[in-house]
């Protein structure tokens, strides 16, 4: 295995171990329009309405969205909500985001 300077110790020639600073610094290039996938991860006691108003929400921006019921959470807390929707450029994609997480029951996208 041959290293350089660039590279980290152990791995191969031109391998690099990216860190969230490094990744919020140069964040991956996204093509738009795009279709984005989010988890919508929803206290399992608030599903039915927070689900209710998510497929809303979602439905209103791409009316061929898909959209379906995801894993419980372990303790069954939770349950996440998988989605795909098509957003055209960042701001649509932030806007979208910013709807979906203010819906209450909704603990995180991811």
């Amino acid at each position: 295995m041959s290293e350089n300077k660039n590279s980290q110790p152990g791995f191969p020639a031109g391998f690099k171990i990216t860190t969230a600073a490094d990744q919020a610094a140069n964040p991956r290039e996204v093509k738009f329009p795009t279709q984005w996938e989010f988890r919508i991860i929803i206290n399992a006691d608030r599903f039915q309405e927070a689900s209710a108003k998510c497929v809303k929400i979602l439905l209103d921006h791409d009316p061929g969205a898909e959209i379906g019921e995801g894993q419980k959470s372990g303790k069954g807390t939770y349950v996440a909500l998988r989605a795909t929707a098509v957003v055209f450029d960042r701001d649509d994609l932030n806007e979208l985001s910013a709807a979906l997480v203010h819906v209450d029951g909704v603990k995180m996208l991811i």
